[in-house]
This record gives structure tokens, sequence and C-alpha cells, in this order.
């Protein structure tokens, strides 16, 4: 059976879409270009207006609603208040809790989400669950009933209520919707009840293992890959055919640029002695390693002691969460670049990063999304394991699709690193099939030269439209989209 939906559509649909911050808008922000130049309406509600660690502020939005005045805006998320937000968003952390405390599927086995999970939860309720009696009855069957109930007995916030109502959007996208506290649940919730149409957006390669869990179901759910189509229904107990597969928005930038800078032009930029290759060493988030930049030096000690004078240059790209650590920072054959990140999520920002990675032998980073971009430009990469963070690099759940692709080479220790390194600096590079299959498999299922922005746009207009997620499918895989 052949299944298709419409060519046309309504030709004006409102979206509102609550995510956390303006950095999930940038996510999403190709995709809400493409339906206000279709005539849509698109507004955006954030839980947080700005990021201190970005030196983040709503610019990106404040440029969007200057192009489309009319069709474009964005405010505050709407916040549930009183005793139904306390006894509701205790309830949610204790079942994120819970979630990784589970024999079957549990959300991951490593301690550091599960530690975070547990440090989320209101201090008299986390106090209360240390005593067995209480966990074990609570994360029994009964025990999952009852919350589940529980959800379901409170009616959403009046105050979300109302604003929908005054709204009126033809759908509603939360993203990343299952982070702790979050606020878009109710959104979800109060649609579901006015029959508003509503769809989680999946916003990266880690949210399903190392977040929550799903407590109430949206109508459909856009996720990356199949991947996660998988992880949904074993962790998230969501049932594929709710599931909607677009490829990566928010990697969509990497497939369309272009250098402008040749090698000695972009190290003189930066600041790069000489004219010898270097490597650009990808920086990992604090919650990954706190102590990144102790683990650099022992690594550029290590170059130079094996190699010499041959030993490559090292570009340290930091992680913008973690910058205090390079605050008047100095290590021997390495440099810093950028010193801040002013415009962190600027094009022109993003061109300084593929540059990075455009004119270097190779990458080395331990579990970062960079790693990911590093393939889609196709650059060597070299990751590194070290027992100190094995929980968050190795044993963590979303850096396995990157380990068992094969398209990296894991190094086991300094040394072995060294001398891999050293390999990709003489000009070997024995994995770019693998990388290339994964780029494809992981960032564009739906074909390498389809804009995963235009799939997600194309998918949101149809649920809207009343299409259903078999239909839709159907069509993203006939190349509706595009």
């Amino acid at each position: 059976m052949v299944v298709s939906i419409p060519i046309s559509f309504p030709s004006a649909l409102k979206f509102l879409f609550a995510i956390q911050n303006p950095a999930h808008f940038i996510n999403y922000r190709n995709v809400a270009e493409r339906l206000l130049a279709d005539g849509h309406q698109v507004v955006f509600h954030l839980e947080k207006m700005g990021k201190s660690w970005v030196n983040l502020t709503d610019k990106p939005l404040a440029d969007l609603s200057l192009k489309y005045p009319d069709s474009f805006s964005y405010t505050d998320i709407v916040r549930t208040s009183g005793v139904t937000r306390k006894v509701l968003y205790t309830k949610r952390e204790i079942v994120n809790y819970g979630g990784y405390l589970k024999k079957e599927n549990p959300i991951s086995t490593a301690e550091f989400p599960k530690n975070r999970a547990e440090g989320k939860i209101p201090p008299k309720a986390r106090r209360l669950l240390r005593f067995r009696i209480i966990s074990k009855a609570l994360f029994s069957r009964f025990g999952w009933y009852v919350m589940d109930l529980l959800e379901k007995i409170f009616r959403p916030d009046r105050d979300v209520t109302t604003m929908l109502a005054r709204q009126k959007p033809d759908m509603v996208i939360a993203s990343p919707y299952i982070f702790p506290h979050s606020e878009q649940i109710e959104y979800i919730k109060a649609s579901n009840r006015m029959n508003i149409p509503t769809v989680v957006g999946v916003a990266s390669w880690d949210n399903l293992t190392t977040k929550g869990l799903f407590q109430v179901e949206p109508n459909m759910v856009m996720v990356w890959n199949q991947a996660q189509v998988k992880e949904l229904e074993q962790i998230h107990k969501i049932d594929p055919a709710k599931v909607i597969t677009t490829g990566a928005p928010s990697l969509d930038i990497w497939f369309d640029m272009e250098p402008d800078l040749d090698s000695g032009q972009f190290r003189k930029s930066c600041g790069l002695a000489g004219s010898g290759p270097f490597i650009t060493y990808l920086c990992s988030s604090k919650s990954i390693t706190r102590t990144e930049d102790v683990f650099i030096e022992n690594l550029s000690a290590r170059l130079k002691a094996r190699l010499g004078e041959a030993s490559p240059s090292i570009l340290v790209r930091p992680h913008p969460e973690n910058m205090d650590i390079w605050r008047g920072r100095r290590i021997e054959g390495a440099i810093v670049y950028p010193a801040s990140y002013d415009e962190y999520y600027s094009r022109e920002a993003k061109k300084v990063f593929f540059h990075s990675l455009y004119h270097c032998s190779c990458v080395v980073g331990l579990n970062t999304t960079a790693i990911i971009e590093s393939a889609i430009v196709g650059k060597p990469i070299v990751s590194i394991s070290d027992e100190s963070f094995a929980d968050t690099h190795t044993q963590s759940a979303h850096f396995n699709h990157l380990l068992c692709a094969g398209f990296m080479v894991m190094a086991d220790g300094l040394d072995e690193a060294v001398d891999r390194i050293a390999e990709a600096v003489d000009g070997s590079d024995d994995r770019s099939e693998q990388r290339s299959r994964f780029v494809e498999d992981f960032v564009r299922p739906m074909g390498i030269e389809r804009s995963s922005s235009a799939i997600m746009a194309g998918s949101l207009v149809a649920a809207a439209s009343g299409e259903s997620p078999e239909s839709i499918r159907a069509a993203a895989s006939m190349g509706e989209f595009s």
C-alpha cells in the first residue's frame, strides 16, 4: 500500500514552540525560518532568556522578529505555580530519577546522570527516598502506576490553558522537553486536553539517555535517526508509530560551509606560530570533566616528549560552559582559541569553528557534539579513554553511538593517543568510509543531500494539517519535504 499526503496545505498555520533557552532556539532557527517563509506564524516561549556561560542574549530571536515582524514573536514561558506545581514537580523528578533504577532498559547505567537526577529531587523527598521501604514501594509496578495516575488526576495549569486559548496555535512543539524541572510538560499536557496537535522535538543526540523520562506523551515525536527511535521505544515506552525521523536540524549548517581563509590566513588569525601541522582539541562540558586543562597539558607534554620538534601545535577550542579553567591558563605548545564567545551562535562564530576543523590534521576530544560536527567536515578523530572520567565518557550511553560506529580512533591512554595523532599528522586516515556512513545514518538518514530543517518543517506542517505519522513518514521518504 502506498501512503501519500496532499501536496497543498493551509496557507497560514500558527506554531507555538516551548523551548528551554535561546541555545535551543538556534537548533530550530532554520525550521522556524522555513515555516515563516511559507507564510506561517511562529511563536517561541522560552524557559530561560539567557545563559551567562555563552554570553547568550535574545539577539538571534530579536533578529528574526525584525525580519518577520508580523509573523514571528517570542516571550517568556508561562510558569506554573502553587501546590500543584510543588506536588507534580516533585513527582516528576522522582520519576526521572527512577528511570535510572529500572532493571530493564534504564535511562543509563552510568553513575553521573543518575546522581544528577537524584540531586534534582526536592531535599525532603530525597531524604524520604533513602528509606529502602519507601523507595522500593515507589519504584514497584504499583508505585509507577500511582505516579502515572497522579499525573492524570491533576488538571493542566490554568495559566497555561488560558494562554493557549488566547493564542489559538494550530500546533504546540516542545523541546528538549524531558529536561529536569521542565515547564514544557504543562504545554503538552494542556494542549492534549484541548485537542491541539502536539510534537516533541528531540534536540540532541544525548537527550534520551542523559535526562529524564517522558511523563506526558505528545501526539508525535521527531528525532534524528533510527537509534533514537529505538531509545524512545525501549527506554521511554513511546510507540515507534508516533515517531518521525528528520535528521539533525541543528547540524545542517555544517553541510554547506566552505573555507574562506587558507591555512596561513587562519593560523595568523588565531595566533598559531609557524607553519607546521596542528591538531584541534575539542573540549567537553564540565559535566564530562572539570579538569580538562590538566588532561590537555599532559597530552601536550607527551607529544613533545615522543615527537620532539615534529610535535604538532594544539589549538584548544574551549567549551563555553567551562571557560573559567582557561582564565590566565597557559600550556606550552597549545593556544586557546577563541578566548571568549561573544557571539557564540552567530554564523560568523560557526565559521571560525569550521576553519578550526578544516585546517587541522585531526581533531581530538572526549565526549562532545563537536565530534559529530568534525565527522561532517570530514576530519580524522581521536578520542582517549581514561578511567578518571570513564563514567561520563566511554560508559555513557550516547557516546557509545559514536564508539560503535567505528569512525574514530579510541586510544587507550595518552601514549597510544600520541601514536594515533602522529599517524593522522602524517596523513593516515583509514576510517573515512565509516565516518561517511555514520554521518549518513546518524545525522542525515533521510538523504545526505536533504536538509533536516526542511524535512522537520514540512513534517510539522503536515502534522498540523491533520496528517498521520504514517503518511508523514511516507511523504518524507519520497522526498516530499525539501
